[in-house]
Parts: structure tokens; C-alpha cells; sequence
């Protein structure tokens, strides 16, 4: 009976927002409790969740081209976000890794817990008996490894000006568009290194637009904030200024 009053309390808070690719669910009271969103052509995206005033408390990539990551959820009775499970896989290639991250209801995190390929490793050798006994290879230092950790260097900008700015990002023959209100600080490129992290932004073209499309100069601070806040999920964000 408990299962069905979950089920049924679930169906009420989701709302699928197709015509912006986007899933999102709800608390009771009609605020936003988690998000997942892709891009127009549904390659890239990400994943939110949120606490009960509003607070990002999570967030994740979603990638269906190059990187093939993807994020699970599941709900406390009251809406809030329970467990998310967060798998990538890079370039379709054995590397893998997950991540596992459990709320209260409340919102606070409460566990956190990760695993990759690497760990994973065994070694089959024969014996004397002529059976095969899986024996695990011994773990190398971080140094002598290797198997490459991939790390995320994310690319913010915060708009500084009094308009609305549109900012093409291109890279490799590939350009994306995203739309930065005045006050507001949005993601628009990932950097993905292995073993270390870099600012993001000197490999990407960045070309600003007006909120009617007009082509604008914006400059962008030399100087950023670094927010290292999900270190443990391989990730930093490196957020530059937008100024006229």
C-alpha cells in the first residue's frame, strides 16, 4: 500500500515539459524539485535538483554524444529528491565511472559514494589443479596508474551587464547557443581533461548577441572565481564576468 501511495504522489509532483526537452517534478506546494534538460537536438544537458527554498543542491551532465553519461532519480514521499544515481562513459570506451548521492528529506546530503572501472579489475590465473582463480591486481598509486581519471572543467559566465545576452559557443566546427539574463550566471561549456583540471575558456570561440540578435562586443574579465564545491563529482567550475 506504501508502494502505490509513492506512486501515486510521484505521478502528481512530474511534469514532462517536452516542448524544451526538458522532465521536471514538482514539490506540493508548485516549486521546482528536480530538473533534467537537454539541448534541440537532445545531445547534451543537464540535471538538477533543488531544496525546498529553491537552492540547486545537485547537478549533473547529460551527454549523448562523445561522453554517454546519464543520471537516475528517486523521491521522498514529499517530493524532495532521494537517491541519484550518475553514470559516464567516455568516448565508448572501457573507462566508466558512477557516483551514487543520497538526500534527507530536507534536502541535506546525507551520503555520497562513487566507483570506476578501475576498481573493478581482475586478473584470471591458472593453477596447478588446472582451474582458473580470479585474483585481484594489486592497486597502483594515483601517480603509477594507468587508467586516467577524467576530470571536468565547467565554463560559467556571469552577465554584469543591464541586458539580455545570447552567447554562441563554438568548438570544433560545433556551436551551441545559450541565453544569459542580466544578473544571471549560466554554464556553457565543459572542458573534459584527464588527471587535471584547466580554465575552459581559451578553447572555445564565444560570440555575444544582443536579445534581438544583434551582433554585440561584451568583454569577458581576465580575471574568474574558481568554485570547487563538487571537487568529489571531478568537477570545477571556473566563472568569468561579462562586462560592456
Amino acid at each position: 500500500m506504501r508502494v502505490l501511495i509513492i506512486l501515486f504522489l510521484l505521478s502528481l509532483f512530474t511534469v514532462v515539459a517536452s516542448a524544451q526537452n526538458c522532465q521536471i517534478t514538482y514539490f506540493e506546494n508548485g516549486d521546482k524539485a528536480s530538473e533534467k534538460c537537454y539541448d534541440e537536438d537532445m545531445r547534451r544537458g543537464n540535471a538538477r535538483v533543488f531544496d525546498l527554498d529553491g537552492n540547486v543542491i545537485g547537478e549533473w551532465e547529460l551527454s549523448r554524444s562523445g561522453i554517454y553519461s546519464s543520471v537516475n532519480f528517486s523521491f521522498h514521499e514529499n517530493g524532495m529528491i532521494h537517491k541519484v544515481r550518475y553514470s559516464s562513459h567516455p568516448d565508448g570506451g572501457i573507462q566508466w565511472f558512477r557516483s551514487y548521492t543520497t538526500y534527507d528529506k530536507e534536502g541535506k546530503k546525507i551520503n555520497y559514494s562513487e566507483e570506476r572501472h578501475d576498481d573493478k579489475l581482475t586478473l584470471l590465473t591458472p593453477d596447478t589443479s588446472s582451474r582458473k582463480v580470479k585474483k585481484p591486481i594489486k592497486k597502483k598509486t594515483p601517480e603509477s596508474a594507468t587508467c586516467a581519471v577524467i576530470y571536468v572543467s565547467e565554463l560559467w559566465l556571469d552577465n554584469r551587464t543591464d541586458e539580455d545576452l545570447i552567447v554562441e559557443v563554438t568548438r570544433s566546427g560545433e556551436s551551441e547557443k545559450h541565453e544569459i539574463k542580466k544578473g544571471k550566471r549560466v554554464k556553457v561549456a565543459e572542458l573534459i581533461l584527464a588527471q587535471t583540471y584547466k580554465s575552459p575558456k581559451e578553447n572555445f570561440t564565444l560570440v555575444f548577441y544582443t536579445a534581438k540578435g544583434y551582433k554585440t562586443t561584451i568583454e569577458i574579465a581576465n580575471n574568474y572565481l574558481i568554485d570547487e564545491s563538487r571537487l568529489k563529482e571531478n568537477r570545477k567550475a571556473y566563472i568569468y564576468d561579462l562586462k560592456r
